[in-house]
């Protein structure tokens, strides 16, 4: 694995950092920003919004932290919030980016967490290849790939016509779409038990049933996998024992819907699998 610190500059020295305003009106509902940048090469940077990137054409290294994924056409990338990141073209590499607020998120939660592979794509595979730098990221074939780029030209006359509720709700379906995608590739591998299609597939399991007694044991059973083969494969990826990224999950979900402000302290606890407010703030105070 090539470290990105050896072509761009390293987390101190960092020069580039963009803020919402670089990108964003201000105005209301205008959550979302979409724009291709053609033979992409950029210094590392970061920004508190989050990156939905496809590309489009040639290939290239995507750097993230301190790892670099090939990347090629087709490929489709999720960089999180403070997230460092970029990309070198190995000669031609065109990125569609698609910028989205904390608020779009905020404001379509409920759309979004019924819609499925949306955790797949947005939480559980960047951190995945954050964490290990592996790329289990979506790869679109030629023809969705084609179709998704006819959206892309819908979003930009809607960005410049300022319709921005029409915008949001490209920007959901196209969410959605890129959902199903993900998820499929998962349910149609062909190599059900190599390490990573299964990790992605336990980590998916976990996202989904934080409210329930979630144990080794359980995960164990569910998976057909033994105990110690699950601690390795945590271990070897994530850096985190299976229980410890039920930990994270759960402290992450809590400390989102306590931001939200929707629900009492009681209900989040019991949401995110606490055994009551105690045992949450306890968990919250360990972050």
């Amino acid at each position: 694995m090539i470290k990105a610190d050896n072509l761009f500059e390293s987390y101190e020295d960092m020069k580039s950092e963009f803020h919402e305003e670089d990108f964003f009106s201000g105005e209301a509902l205008n959550f979302v920003c979409g724009y291709m940048h053609q033979s992409y090469r950029y210094t590392m940077h970061k920004h508190e919004f989050y990156e939905l990137n496809i590309v489009t054409a040639g290939s290239g290294i995507h750097y993230l932290g301190s790892s670099a994924i090939p990347a090629r056409s087709g490929d489709v990338f999720v960089i999180p919030p403070s997230v460092i990141h970029s990309y070198l073209a190995d000669e031609n590499m065109d990125i569609y980016h698609i910028l989205i607020k904390r608020d779009f998120f905020e404001r379509y939660n409920q759309e979004l967490c019924s819609m499925k592979g949306y955790e797949l794509l947005f939480d559980i595979e960047p951190y995945v290849r954050l964490s290990s730098g592996k790329p289990y990221n979506l790869k679109l074939g030629y023809e969705a790939l084609a179709d998704i780029m006819l959206v892309f030209e819908k979003m930009e006359q809607a960005e410049r016509g300022k319709s921005y509720a029409y915008l949001n709700s490209m920007t959901l379906s196209l969410i959605a779409e890129l959902g199903e995608e993900i998820s499929k590739s998962l349910e149609n591998s062909q190599t059900r038990q190599h390490s990573s299609t299964e990790l992605l597939k336990i980590m998916q399991y976990i996202q989904s049933n934080l409210q329930e007694k979630i144990t080794l044991d359980t995960l164990s059973e569910v998976f057909n996998m033994s105990t110690a083969t699950l601690n390795r494969r945590f271990r070897e990826t994530l850096k985190l024992s299976p229980m410890g990224y039920v930990k994270k999950c759960r402290q992450q979900k809590a400390k989102k819907l306590i931001s939200e402000g929707a629900l009492s302290k009681n209900e989040i606890a019991q949401l995110c699998g606490f055994y009551d407010v105690s045992h949450m703030n306890r968990a919250l105070n360990d972050i």
